[in-house]
């Protein structure tokens, strides 16, 4: 009741139709990195919890990444998986980053194959550049104050993160540094700053393509056999 503006019942509202994000985490037959997050009902996700443990775990295989020798899928990208130890991050924004930039990636102009963490290359050649990033800042913002403050809370509600993304190419030629900020304003649920995150991160590793095509450090060919 304390919200201004006759905001009380309408935040209530909100509250009461509350969901629960249960995150997972886990990996396919060919060793990469997956995690998925569901949005479940209030309370819902301890019992989901249960039904987890409950279920006997498979072993895991051991996969060899190793590229020594091995042909580059050329213009290819290993995205590794995010350093979070600078900044206490929530399970479920940790995948949703790691997800969105997959896809985001995949679906960029100019870029082969997308590589998953730990993931077995095999016959697909191995990645020509390797991304990393490591998030240095995170804030969590409150959708409760964006939708009710007016225009302070697009600031005081906002969910922020900084990061640094690292882009190498396996001949050393290729030694991008940059740090990117993403925010997330407005009335949109906070998650959606993860996707904001996969956007820059994507825009950023194609303007680095561009680049090394022009200097001709990224003109490396598919040496597999046809």
């Amino acid at each position: 009741m304390a919200i201004p503006e006759g905001g009380g019942l309408a935040a209530a509202a909100f509250m009461h139709h509350r969901v629960d994000m249960l995150t997972v985490e886990f990996n396919d037959g060919r060793g990469g990195k997956h995690g998925a997050v569901f949005f479940l009902p209030a309370n819902e996700a301890d019992r989901a919890l249960q039904s987890f443990i409950q279920t006997p775990v498979a072993p895991r295989k051991i996969v060899e990444t190793s590229c020594q020798n091995a042909p580059i899928n050329a213009n290819s990208v290993l995205v590794s998986s995010p350093d979070w130890d600078q900044a206490e991050v929530p399970a479920a924004y940790k995948t949703l980053v790691y997800e969105h930039v997959i896809d985001r990636l995949r679906r960029t102009k100019k870029v082969g194959h997308v590589y998953r963490d730990g993931q077995e290359h095999g016959q697909a050649g191995c990645p020509q550049y390797t991304l990393h990033i490591s998030i240095t800042a995170f804030k969590q913002g409150s959708q409760v104050k964006r939708a009710f403050m007016g225009p302070a809370g697009m600031f005081a509600g906002a969910t922020q993160m900084v990061f640094d993304m690292t882009l190498n190419d396996t001949a050393g030629k290729v030694n991008h540094r940059e740090q990117i900020k993403a925010a997330i304003r407005g009335e949109s649920e906070s998650t959606n700053v993860a996707d904001k995150v996969a956007k820059a991160v994507a825009k950023r590793y194609s303007s680095a393509l561009n680049e090394a095509g022009k200097s001709g450090a990224g003109k490396t060919e598919d040496t597999r056999t046809p």
